[in-house]
């Protein structure tokens, strides 16, 4: 929101001020009061929007869209930010509950649970959740098994597959589903 034509322009010389509000939207919208600034000022990657000169004051404002925000696609996910909005928006089940009590009543959240890369086996949190329509699994390991070289390491390789399997945990939380999250998970 900006209220003054110079905030505007500030802003506008230093377009990696809003690089943050860019990177994980569709549409970046600049909005002021009505008449502020003219459709040409707004750059090519931002639209402008301005309530209404009727609605100005009120709680609940209508927007006149001058000039429309161009979609674009967004860039993937950073693991800081999955795991912030795990932390926020995320139900921990705490060892010793039973799970597959808990997961045949509710339903309707989406569980996570620790998958290897293929995706195959009926071990550990598997066992439960594997098949099940509300599960995701995120690779942790590339076989169903304990031998220490199954396990993923800190490569990059292994980072992108956890990466590319919570990119499905963003997609039900950015649909404002419940995601639970096993505390060993």
């Amino acid at each position: 929101m900006k209220l003054t034509r110079s905030d505007f322009l500030k802003d506008v010389k230093q377009p990696l001020k809003q690089r943050g509000a860019r990177l994980f939207s569709d549409q970046f919208f600049f909005v002021t009061p009505p008449g502020l600034l003219k459709p040409e000022e707004i750059p090519d990657w931002a639209g402008l929007l301005e309530p209404y000169a009727d609605s100005f004051f009120s709680n609940w404002a209508t927007w006149n869209v001058v000039v429309p925000a161009p979609i674009r696609s967004k860039d993937a996910p950073s693991w800081p930010l999955v795991v912030s909005m795990l932390r926020r928006e995320a139900i921990i089940l705490h060892e010793g509950r039973s799970m597959p009590i808990v997961f045949r009543q509710w339903i309707t959240p989406f569980y996570v649970f620790g998958d290897n890369g293929r995706r195959i086996g009926f071990g550990g949190q598997a066992k439960e959740m594997r098949g099940e329509p509300n599960a995701i699994g995120v690779a942790t390991k590339w076989e169903p098994s304990n031998r220490p070289n199954a396990f993923f390491s800190d490569t990059m390789v292994c980072r992108t597959q956890v990466e590319r399997d919570l990119i499905q945990v963003q997609r039900q939380l950015e649909r404002r589903k419940t995601v639970v999250v096993p505390l060993t998970a």
